[in-house]
């Protein structure tokens, strides 16, 4: 077939399924003279080949490994979005146990509480007698201190104003030292009529 356009077709015969065949321009369809060929082409258009499924998995697998990492990226920031909430609720009760105590007694407060040590607000038993228990297992990841400083604040806006009080600092801390939660507050002394 010297510089003759050959193309390659597929035909059905009675004696096999298929057939290479031979089709140029200016002779007839001939037969392939190897009919190994064709068993082999057609028993690779049967199913995949060992390097199609290897692709197949590499790619399976990459998408799930994206999957996996997306699903471990976002229950770590949950699991630290509630630490950091469990840690503000504990800064909020310090700060309003101190505020709704007597302002004399303000100062008591102040301390560190070791991590697992933080203390609930007082509670009066029935001798009368005020404790503070321990939080709960869920706060025992944390440590808490707390700053309680007399400080006087000038208001300019009202003519220079000065109001003493306390500056009360409150930080929730975990074991490593990593800062969850920090607050802090004026409590204004009462005046006394």
């Amino acid at each position: 077939m010297c510089g003759q356009l050959a193309l390659r077709v597929r035909r059905r015969t009675r004696e096999s399924d298929n057939q290479d065949v031979i089709a140029s321009p200016r002779a007839g369809l001939k037969q392939s003279p190897s009919p190994f060929r064709s068993k082999v082409r057609h028993h690779r258009d049967l199913g995949l080949t060992l390097i199609e499924s290897l692709v197949a998995t590499v790619i399976l697998a990459m998408v799930a490994a994206g999957a996996a990492m997306a699903l471990s990226t976002g229950l770590g920031a949950q699991r630290d979005a509630n630490l950091q909430l469990l840690a503000g609720i504990a800064a909020e009760q310090q700060v309003s146990t101190i505020m709704t105590a007597p302002y004399a007694s303000s100062s008591t407060f102040a301390g560190i509480e070791a991590v697992g040590g933080m203390l609930s607000p007082p509670r009066v038993t029935a001798a009368l007698i005020e404790v503070r228990d321990p939080l709960g297992p869920a706060f025992s990841a944390f440590g808490r201190t707390t700053v309680v400083t007399a400080v006087t604040r000038t208001f300019p806006q009202y003519q220079n104003f000065a109001q003493p009080g306390w500056r009360i600092q409150v930080t929730v801390t975990n074991a490593q030292g990593r800062v969850y939660a920090a607050l802090e507050r004026f409590r204004a002394q009462e005046l006394q009529p």
